[in-house]
């Protein structure tokens, strides 16, 4: 009887399980890009208008995370593509903070 690592449904079990492991950190650094559109958008009309400040201080919290989790574990795989997530967040929160108008009550509160 032949062990389970050595049939071929296993060896492609294990080809997708390291392609997933290598495009994994990639596709978080696309998603960390994503808001860069609207940001470029808020530069450019020099307002936020009605846009919430919640999604940029959410990935700076969230990516700051896994970064503490993937240093503590080491794995670099993690920590390094969110840290490409902490530096997007933080400058869209500058970009918001920037060109928020000052009577909006999220920007009197910072």
């Amino acid at each position: 009887m032949s062990s389970l690592a050595t049939t071929p449904v296993s060896a492609l079990w294990t080809s997708y399980l390291q392609l997933c492991k290598t495009i994994a950190p990639y596709g978080a650094i696309l998603c960390f890009l994503a808001p860069l559109p609207t940001v470029r958008q808020i530069v450019s009309n020099k307002t936020v208008g009605n846009l919430p400040l919640l999604p940029y201080s959410s990935m700076i919290a969230n990516c700051f995370v896994w970064v503490t989790y993937g240093l503590l574990k080491n794995v670099p795989s993690v920590w390094m593509s969110n840290s490409v997530g902490v530096i997007c967040g933080t400058y869209y929160s500058i970009m918001f903070t920037k060109y928020c108008n000052p009577s909006r009550t999220i920007c009197r509160e910072l």
